[in-house]
């Protein structure tokens, strides 16, 4: 027995002595982040304090959420993107001392670095503050001492804020091991340090699109034998493209759009930018002719140069870049026979656009064999001929765009087109000339177009009337059949097509009345839209914009230049998505309808009808009106006052002999009629004041103050010394200045017009 309680005694002892082991061991562990670097943590959240709680409620903070540790237990990365964190960065991380990674992109956080932000955290190796709201000169947070980064880092990502004023190239001048810089999206001004690849040799990325770099891209980037990637679009840079970037054998992007580049680049040597895949000009005022020797760009997958001043033909080379997907060479002065290049080899090609140039000749066959193709734009070119059968074969198709050429048989590209099951997009405005519309006859049976959305035959002096088979479109969101000489009805079937956003019958011949049934689409009346707007293969351009999406297509119904007549529906008033209301120069009668439920409506046209009545008050509450005419109609009353009506001059509402107003600088009969009635009012109104009492106690009292001063001569002589007195200040004060003049006579004027 006590041989057993012995043993109990020791067991007890080693399990006591084993607790205190692990006690010894494992304590320190729950606390093993470094105290320094959990006091700057719990300051950083007290500062920077998310939208949602941070799971940090261990007593070891390396176990934090966004939070790792080195061996030391010390703080080596802290990785919060997108957690809702705002305020000024606090000073406490400049105590992790021991950081190499820090992310705290898509926050919102604000103002400056906190000061020696790089001289305290020297251990950096990727830095990313991007898309938040700090502002300020990076450059102001360095002191002479350390006006570098410092040279760990490898990624530095400060694009998508506020940051301004100028980049040093002695900020990198440690950079040894810089890979990444995006300073994107930000104010930076001055000139691009193109030097900075003499220090930071290892560079892949360069970024520094959408700023304020004003001065001319200088010569440098040749040092930076890695590069990638080189972006600087959205700034001000003029003049010439360094030559020396296109020695860089290992860059796959170019992008400079959006500048004010000038010069050739015809004479540019391309030979060694065999890796090249992107290669991004638009938007600039290059000239010259395009480089014979782009065909060495056997990567080539992106060639966008539209909008620009280049010349000549297309290179023969440019056939030779197998791998291109994209073609964008819009809004230049290119010319040449384009139905003698081969496509053929481009089994790559998805979208090309060679629209707004002088390309001559026919549609070319060789297209029909790129069968990946998804968009196609030559408009506005010189086009001729008839649209190829085989284009029936490009099953891809879905966006084709021929305005302004010279084609001919539009019923027989329609047929053609009709095959292409994915097509949404049709542009052949201005494309054919006087033709027959296509009707349901010479269309036969419709069993495509089922995907169509828009469909433009404008301007060409279709005759005929509107074809039936339109109807059978339910995916058609923009119909434009103007400037034609279409006649008959306006169908009642068009209030069926609910997707329908765009109507524009401008300038035909239609008669009868608007049909009430428009009234009816849903597209225009929904509250909450439905309707399906995805992205555009090519972007339509539409007056001076580029809509890449139909929901951003103003919305409207434009029926102006016709012979259509009787009243507007009411019904139109329920159109409350409209944008444009264009009803002018046809022959409506009848008043004018209540419209104030078109909230969003911009721009009402009915002038040059034949409405009467009094324009509508409710028309003065349309806060986004800007253009309104109602002229040449016979509306009288006054115009109403208030609101966007108070913007509009004359021109307006003239030809309306019984309108009246202040616009119009006309007395109105019936406020001409009041004046006179509160004149009548005030002079019966003085007329009752004589008989009452007080004015019997005034007139007894002068004649009293007359007597005495008759009766006594001393109190006489002093009045009357008064009165003098008192004549010679105002003769003195009365002289009015000129300018004091000329207000009193604009004040009488104001108070003269209505």
């Amino acid at each position: 027995m006590a041989e057993f309680i012995s043993s109990r005694k020791s067991l007890c002892k080693e399990s006591l002595c084993l607790r205190c082991f692990f006690l010894i061991v494992l304590l320190p562990n729950c606390f093993a982040c470094n105290q320094e670097d959990h006091s700057s943590l719990l300051s950083f959240l007290e500062q920077n304090h998310p939208s949602t709680p941070l799971n940090w409620t261990s007593m070891n903070c390396c176990r934090w959420e966004g939070i790792s540790c080195d061996e030391n237990n010390r703080v080596k990365s802290l990785w919060l993107p997108r957690k809702g964190l705002s305020g000024t960065i606090s000073t406490s991380l400049t105590n992790l001392y021991h950081l190499t990674h820090l992310n705290l992109s898509h926050n919102h956080l604000s103002d400056s670095l906190p000061a020696a932000f790089f001289k305290s955290l020297r251990q950096l190796q990727v830095l990313d503050l991007s898309y938040n709201s700090l502002h300020g000169n990076v450059l102001e947070q360095l002191q002479p001492s350390d006006y570098s980064l410092p040279d760990t880092i490898q990624t530095l990502d400060l694009s998508s804020n506020y940051f301004n004023g100028s980049i040093d190239p002695s900020l990198f001048h440690q950079a040894f091991n810089l890979m990444f810089l995006n300073v994107s999206t930000n104010s930076f001004s001055g000139q691009i340090p193109t030097s900075i690849c003499q220090n930071a040799s290892l560079l892949k990325v360069l970024d520094f699109s959408l700023n304020d770099f004003n001065v001319q891209l200088s010569h440098g980037l040749a040092t930076c034998s890695n590069l990638e990637i080189f972006r600087a679009g959205s700034n001000s840079l003029s003049g010439l493209i360094p030559y020396d970037i296109f020695s860089l054998k290992s860059l796959k992007e170019i992008s400079l759009p959006s500048n004010q580049l000038s010069g050739s680049i015809n004479h540019i040597n391309l030979l060694h930018l065999s890796n090249l895949t992107i290669f991004e000009l638009q938007f600039n005022n290059l000239s010259g002719e395009l480089p014979n020797d782009i065909g060495y760009l056997s990567n080539l997958e992106n060639l966008v140069f539209h909008t620009n001043n280049f010349t000549g033909p297309l290179p023969l080379s440019l056939m030779k870049c197998t791998n291109v997907k994209v073609i964008l060479l819009r809004n230049n002065k290119l010319e040449g026979d384009i139905s003698a290049l081969d496509f053929s080899k481009l089994q790559k090609l998805e979208s090309i656009d060679l629209g707004y140039n002088n390309f001559t000749g026919n549609f070319p066959v060789s297209l029909c064999l790129c069968r990946s193709l998804t968009a196609v734009r030559f408009a506005y070119n010189n086009l001729q001929g008839e649209l190829p059968d085989c284009i029936s074969g490009i099953q891809a198709l879905e966006h084709m765009s021929l305005s302004n050429n010279f084609l001919v048989n539009a019923t027989g590209a329609l047929r053609v087109l009709m095959a292409c099951k994915n097509l949404t997009v049709i542009f052949m405005s201005r494309t054919f000339r006087n033709e027959t519309l296509p009707d349901d006859q010479s269309m036969g049976d419709i069993d495509g177009f089922q995907n169509l959305e828009i469909l433009t035959l404008g301007g060409g002096k279709f005759s005929g009337e509107v074809p039936n088979w339109i109807s059978k479109l339910k995916k058609l969101k923009v119909l434009n059949l103007s400037f034609n000489n279409v006649s008959g009805p306006v169908p009642t079937w068009l209030g069926g097509l609910s997707d329908l956003v765009v109507i524009n019958f401008t300038d035909n011949n239609l008669s009868g009345q608007i049909p009430r049934e428009l009234g009816n689409i849903t597209a225009l009346r929904a509250d909450n839209d439905s309707t399906d707007f995805g992205y555009l293969a090519l972007p339509f351009l539409f007056t001076a914009g580029e809509y890449n999406r139909l929901f951003n297509l103003p919305r409207g119904l434009k029926l102006g230049g016709n012979n259509l007549s009787g009243n507007i529906p009411v019904e139109i008033g329920r159109l409350k998505q409209l944008q444009m209301l264009d009803l002018n120069d046809n022959n409506l009668s009848g008043s004018i309808p209540e419209l104030s439920n078109l909230v969003n409506l911009e721009e009402l046209k009915l002038s040059d009808n034949h409405l009467t009545g009094e324009i509508p008050a409710s028309l003065s509450r349309l806060s986004f009106l800007s253009s309104f005419s109602v002229a040449n109609n016979d509306l009288e009353g006054e115009i109403p006052r208030g609101g966007q009506l108070e913007t509009f001059n004359a021109s307006s509402f003239e030809g309306n002999t019984k309108l009246c107003g202040y616009i119009l600088h006309k007395i109105c009969a019936l406020a001409a009629q009041h004046t006179e009635d509160n004149a009548a009012e005030e002079e019966g109104t003085n007329s009752a004041w004589i008989e009452h009492p007080l004015w019997i106690g005034h007139i007894v009292g002068v004649v009293m103050v007359c007597i005495t001063l008759v009766l006594h001569t001393s109190w006489r002589n002093a009045y009357f010394g008064f009165l003098d007195c008192m004549l010679d200040k105002v003769i003195k004060t009365s002289s009015i200045p000129q300018n004091d003049k000329i207000v009193q006579q604009q004040y009488v004027s104001s108070i003269s017009i209505y």
